[in-house]
């Protein structure tokens, strides 16, 4: 969230810079179509790592925009106004019995996760009349949502990330527009420690890729 901050300020300080420019005011909404991948790990006690995890995932979700357009070069932020969530994975666990005999359950553990109050301030570039290049930094909260046999619970954190993309507007009417973009996300690694006992989850990072469609108008 820090980073996001900052970029927010330095955006609102090119605002002012810019200001002597004609300023074209645009907002609108946008259709998001994803494919994320993210590993992490639990670590119980002090001990080695536990209950390794991969996972790929698709997500649709919308967003609102707002931005000033000066010239070739845009400012603006995207922000999601609704709660993006994983589907809740279950697993059983297993562990060896210490005098090497059969493995026996010993419980099952389910989580999910929610993602929440997910904005991205964002720069653009126009390479020509309509198409653009442009990157923006982005924060989120990690909700979890979690029933687990080590009697772990985790609380929320919060994370940044970063996100590069070309994009296309397609005017529709002397005021609105059709925008197409792709883009490449990054989010950075958390490790968050339970409130019940020693244990860890890391998560080492969220990267993905995103289609997004848009709908906006220009005042």
């Amino acid at each position: 969230m820090n980073k996001l901050k900052l970029v927010l300020a330095f955006l609102m300080a090119q605002t002012l810079a810019l200001s002597a420019y004609a300023i074209d005011f645009s907002a609108g909404v946008t259709g998001h179509a994803g494919l994320y991948s993210a590993s992490g790990h639990e670590q119980i006690g002090g001990g080695e790592k536990n209950g390794s995890e991969n996972a790929v995932a698709e997500f649709t979700y919308a967003s609102i925009f707002a931005e000033a357009k000066f010239d070739r070069f845009v400012i603006g932020g995207h922000f999601i106004p609704d709660t993006v969530e994983t589907d809740t994975a279950s697993e059983q666990r297993v562990d060896k019995r210490t005098d090497g005999s059969d493995a026996q359950s010993t419980g099952t553990n389910s989580a999910k996760v929610e993602f929440t109050s997910m904005a991205t301030a964002y720069a653009a570039v126009y390479l020509t009349d309509n198409a653009y290049f442009k990157i923006g930094v982005s924060s989120m909260d990690i909700e979890t949502k979690e029933s687990l046999s080590t009697g772990s619970t985790y609380p929320d954190t919060s994370v940044d990330g970063t996100e590069v993309g070309f994009g296309y507007n397609l005017p529709i009417s002397d005021n609105a527009f059709v925008r197409l973009e792709g883009v490449y996300v990054e989010y950075d690694g958390v490790t968050i420690s339970s409130t019940a006992n020693s244990n860890k989850v890391t998560l080492k990072g969220i990267d993905g890729v995103e289609g997004r469609a848009s709908l906006g108008f220009t005042f």
